[in-house]
């Protein structure tokens, strides 16, 4: 089981209505600003591919 988002990341809002289910995980329309957002709070998982601290890059390529 995934943990949902329920507030709405443009205007943080709670109120919003299901327009669809895709895999499992609601598809919510936000209904102050109209923002359409998947429910599923995707932090978790950012970390486990994204933390490995600073890379060097070249700006220049």
């Amino acid at each position: 089981m995934y943990t949902r988002n329920e507030t709405c990341s443009l205007c943080e809002n709670r109120k919003n209505k299901t327009i669809f289910v895709e895999n499992g995980i609601p598809i919510v329309r936000c209904l102050v600003c109209n923002h359409v957002y998947s429910t599923y709070k995707q932090e978790e998982h950012f970390e486990k591919y994204w933390d490995v601290g600073e890379i060097e890059y070249d700006l220049n390529w």
